[in-house]
């Protein structure tokens, strides 16, 4: 492994604490972004498709964090996208851990659908929400938790 790789696990505790952050940021921006057009819908459903067709772990991470870099992308506060991108970063390791199982990748991929089928309705309310689902679902000890978790 180089520097500039990431660490191939990162801490539970660390997961629960930037998880919560990141999915308020990226809830205002949807709240506060003006509607998607048929483009930014078509490039979410293209990010999307690419986790549908991921093989792996890591081209699953890759192309979630690619949904919600495209999900934030217009939300019109480049400070907000300042301060969540370095946080997404932070929880791609985490990320390629999560996304080591086809059904973690098809329940991420079914959420994101969803959460473009509000977009595309322009209701960004219903949106948000569906990503607090999406990201909540995939902290640690939940039922989609990480590998080697112990399940209730």
């Amino acid at each position: 492994m180089d520097s500039d790789s990431e660490p191939e696990e990162i801490a539970a505790r660390e997961v629960e604490e930037l998880y919560p952050s990141v999915l308020m940021l990226e809830a205002t921006a949807i709240l506060h972004a003006p509607p998607y057009d048929a483009q930014a819908i078509a490039r979410l459903r293209d990010a999307n498709a690419r986790l549908v067709e991921a093989q792996d772990a890591v081209e699953g991470a890759r192309a979630d964090d690619l949904f919600h870099e495209r999900l934030t992308e217009n939300c019109g506060n480049p400070d907000l996208l300042a301060v969540v991108r370095p946080m997404r970063e932070q929880l791609i390791a985490y990320e390629r851990q999560y996304f080591s199982t086809a059904e973690r990748r098809e329940g991420s991929a079914a959420q994101h659908a969803a959460i473009t089928d509000a977009l595309e309705a322009a209701d960004h309310e219903r949106a948000a929400a569906l990503v607090r689902e999406n990201f909540t679902t995939a902290l640690p000890g939940q039922s989609a938790g990480p590998p080697g978790e112990q399940q209730a």
